[in-house]
C-alpha cells in the first residue's frame, strides 16, 4: 500500500523537467504493465466493513485538513469528520489509490492506467456551483491561472513515482481546481491543469432515480517520458472547499438515520461510491456493469444536531381572478429559505445549518375553491402513467397537449434562477373515490435541457366529503438507489428555494374561485426530511366582487340566488306523445342548488306502461357511488 512520505523533490526535478501529469481527481494513473477490466482490478483493495487509512477508496466531509492539522482526514481520524446534518463542512475529500505491486523494496508500481472514473455522492449531499464565481470554459482552456480567484473551489494532490523506475513515492505540488461554466447538458463542471493537460469533472443528477449527484472524469491517455520509462501515478487526494464563495458550496444531507452500522437498514445511505475502468481493457458501456467500491462514514460517526435543523417554508397564493365563484387559474408558490452564512459567521468560522429538504407537501385550498365542471367541456384530456414516464429514463414525456393545465417553475440554489421550468398535466383517473387521491391527479414536470436535469412528480388530489375542500399531496415514492439501497418514500432530497405551480386561466380553467370574498385561507402541512415536526404555513387572499357585478359577499349565505328554468315539449299537439326537456341553470356567483321541486302543467303526464323498473341492487349501488 502507499505510505505517505515527506519528499522535498519536485516532479520536474525527478523527471529532468519533463512535465507529464495526469488527473487523478478521484483517481488517474498512467504507464501500465497489466491489463485490467473492473474497478477492483485497477483500484487498490478497499473493504467498507473494515476501512483503513490506506484503503483504495475513501471519501467524506471534514472539519480539518493539513496544514490546519497534522493528520489527513480519514477513517482513522473520526474526530476530524464533519457530522453536522444539513451543514456546510469545511472540506469534502476523495482519495483513491491505484492498485500496485512492489518490484523492489520501497518501490511501488501501478498495475494500469485509469480511463474513466465515476463517483456517486450520497443521497442529499449537495454541491452548489452558484456559491462561487464561475470561470468561462474558454478562459480556463487558454490559461487556468487567468480564471477569477473567486472560482477556486479546491485542490488535487497527486502522489507518484519518478523515473528511473522503482523510485520511492513522491508527493507533487497541489493543482488548483476551478468552478467552470458547464457545457450544454451538464449540471456543473470543475477542472484543473496538470502537466499541460486539462481535466474536467462533469457533474450530473440521477433524476430518474434518487436524485443523488455524481461526477464523471475522462482521464487522458498519457504518453511515455521521452522514450525512457512511463510515469507512474499512485495516489490522488482531491479536496473541495466546502465553504467556498458564499459559504454554501457543500451541504450535507438533512436526514438523520443514525450511524452506518451493519445492523442499520440505512448502513449504505451515507456512502460515496466509485467505479473505474482502464485503458488496457476499457468497458465500452462504462459505468454500466462496473463494480462499486463503497466508502462509508467512519465507524462511530453519524449525522448530528438534527433537532436544530431549521425548517421555515412559506406559501403564497394568487387566485388568478378578483371575482367570486368564477373560473380560476391560481398560482401557488412554496418558498424554502436557503441562506448563506453572514460575514460575521464566516469570520468566526461558525457553521449555519440549511433548511431541511421537503419530504412531503400537502396543500389544502380554501373552502369553496373547487373543480370547474366546464374544464371537461373544453376538450381536456388525461395523461397516463406510461405517457408521463414517472421515474423513467425517457427525456420526453408523451402526455397529450390537451392534458396540459398549467406551468411549473422551480428555483434551486445549485442552478441559476429560472433554469427549471415545465408543465402541469391532468393524470388519468384510477379510482372513483374522491378521498383516495387517485380519482383526481396532476403530473408535474420541470426540466432544464441546459443543465441536463428533469424533475417529474405526481400530485394526488383528494376532496373532503363533508366540506368539498381539495387537498393536493406530493409525497414522492420509494426508490432503489445504488447497490439496491432502498431510499425511504419522499420527495427528492435536493434543495429548492421556490416551487411555483401556475394553473391555466380562462373559461375552462380547472378550478373555480371561492364563493365569498374572504379572506380565503390556503393551508399546508410540510414534512421535513430531518424528522422534525411538520411546518404548517398558510396564505390568504381576498376577492373583490361578483362575476355579475355588485358587492362581494362576505359569507356564502350573502350570495344572490336566482336560478333560471326553461321547460317544454318537442311536440305541441294536444294529447300527443312528446319528449320533455327541462334546463335548470345557476349563474356564476349564485348560491348552489340544494334541491329542485318540479310541478308539471295540468294534463302533462307520463306513460309508465312497458318501462322496466330499475332493480333495487342497482339503486343501492348507485347510492354508494361517489364522484
Amino acid at each position: 500500500m502507499v505510505e505517505r512520505e515527506e519528499i522535498g523533490m519536485s516532479w520536474g526535478a525527478r523527471t529532468g523537467a519533463v512535465a507529464v501529469m495526469v488527473f487523478l481527481a478521484l483517481g488517474l494513473t498512467f504507464g501500465a504493465s497489466a491489463a485490467v477490466a473492473d474497478t477492483g482490478d485497477i483500484i487498490a483493495p478497499s473493504d467498507p466493513e473494515s476501512p483503513e487509512e490506506n484503503s483504495g477508496w475513501q471519501a467524506g466531509t471534514c472539519n480539518a485538513e493539513p496544514p490546519e492539522t497534522t493528520d489527513f482526514c480519514s477513517v482513522e481520524t473520526p474526530g476530524q469528520f464533519f457530522e453536522q446534518a444539513s451543514g456546510h463542512p469545511q472540506w469534502g475529500f476523495t482519495q483513491i489509490i491505484v492498485k500496485h505491486d512492489e518490484p523492489v523494496p520501497g518501490a511501488e508500481r501501478p498495475v494500469g492506467q485509469l480511463k474513466t472514473v465515476r463517483v456517486d455522492l450520497p443521497v442529499g449531499l449537495s454541491v452548489n456551483p452558484q456559491a462561487t464565481e464561475q470561470c468561462p470554459l474558454a478562459t480556463f482552456e487558454a490559461d487556468p491561472a487567468s480564471c477569477p480567484p473567486g472560482s477556486v473551489v479546491g485542490k488535487s494532490e497527486v502522489t507518484g513515482t519518478a523515473p528511473p523506475l522503482f523510485q520511492p513515492p513522491v508527493e507533487l505540488p497541489p493543482s488548483t481546481v476551478y468552478n467552470i461554466v458547464p457545457v450544454e447538458g451538464e449540471a456543473a463542471r470543475f477542472g484543473f491543469e496538470l502537466g499541460g493537460k486539462h481535466v474536467f469533472l462533469r457533474a450530473n443528477v440521477a433524476w430518474d432515480g434518487d436524485f443523488h449527484e455524481g461526477f464523471t472524469i475522462d482521464a487522458p491517455e498519457t504518453p511515455s517520458l521521452e522514450g525512457l520509462v512511463e510515469g507512474l501515478v499512485l495516489k490522488n487526494r482531491f479536496v473541495f472547499d466546502g465553504r467556498a464563495g458564499d459559504g454554501t458550496f457543500i451541504t450535507t444531507p438533512s436526514t438523520c438515520f443514525g450511524p452506518a452500522v451493519p445492523s442499520s437498514p440505512f448502513v449504505h445511505l451515507y456512502s460515496t461510491r466509485l467505479r473505474a475502468d482502464s485503458y488496457e481493457q476499457p468497458n465500452p458501456t462504462f459505468p454500466d456493469g462496473s463494480s462499486f467500491f463503497e466508502s462509508r462514514i467512519p465507524p462511530g460517526t453519524e449525522p448530528r444536531e438534527c433537532g436544530s435543523i431549521p425548517f421555515d417554508p412559506s406559501i403564497g397564493v394568487n387566485p388568478g381572478t378578483t371575482q367570486t365563484d368564477s373560473p380560476s387559474g391560481p398560482a401557488i408558490a412554496v418558498h424554502v429559505p436557503f441562506e448563506p452564512p453572514t460575514i460575521a459567521e464566516i469570520a468566526q468560522e461558525k457553521t449555519k445549518q440549511a433548511n431541511s429538504y421537503v419530504r412531503e407537501a400537502q396543500v389544502t385550498m380554501p373552502p369553496g375553491m373547487g373543480l370547474n365542471p366546464s374544464a371537461a367541456s373544453g376538450g381536456l384530456q388525461t395523461c397516463t402513467d406510461a405517457q408521463f414516464g414517472l421515474g423513467s429514463h425517457n427525456e420526453a414525456n408523451g402526455c397529450p397537449a390537451a392534458s396540459r393545465i398549467g406551468s411549473v417553475s422551480i428555483d434551486t440554489p445549485p442552478l441559476p434562477d429560472g433554469s427549471l421550468t415545465g408543465s402541469v398535466y391532468v393524470g388519468q383517473q384510477l379510482s372513483r373515490d374522491p378521498t383516495s387521491g387517485k380519482e383526481y391527479r396532476i403530473f408535474v414536470e420541470a426540466l432544464s435541457q441546459r443543465y441536463g436535469i428533469f424533475v417529474r412528480l405526481e400530485g394526488k388530489v383528494s376532496a373532503d366529503p363533508s366540506t368539498g375542500r381539495l387537498t393536493t399531496t406530493f409525497e414522492g415514492r420509494e426508490v432503489e438507489g445504488i447497490g439496491g439501497t432502498k431510499i425511504p418514500k419522499g420527495l427528492p432530497q435536493v434543495p429548492f428555494s421556490t416551487f411555483t405551480l401556475d394553473f391555466n386561466d380562462g373559461d375552462h380553467a380547472v378550478l373555480t374561485s371561492p364563493g365569498a370574498c374572504g379572506p380565503n385561507k390556503t393551508t399546508t402541512a410540510m414534512t421535513p426530511w430531518s424528522g422534525n415536526p411538520p411546518a404548517t404555513p398558510s396564505g390568504d387572499f381576498t376577492l373583490t366582487g361578483l362575476p355579475t357585478g355588485g358587492a362581494c359577499p362576505q359569507t356564502l349565505g350573502e350570495r344572490p340566488f336566482g336560478p333560471s328554468v326553461n321547460a317544454g315539449v318537442a311536440n305541441n299537439r294536444a294529447g300527443a306523445f312528446s319528449p320533455l326537456h327541462m334546463d335548470i341553470a345557476r349563474s356564476d356567483g349564485n348560491q348552489e342548488l340544494k334541491g329542485v321541486d318540479v310541478t308539471l302543467p295540468p294534463g302533462l303526464t307520463a306513460k309508465l306502461k312497458g318501462v322496466d323498473y330499475c332493480p333495487e341492487a342497482a339503486l343501492a349501488a348507485a347510492a354508494n357511488a361517489d364522484g
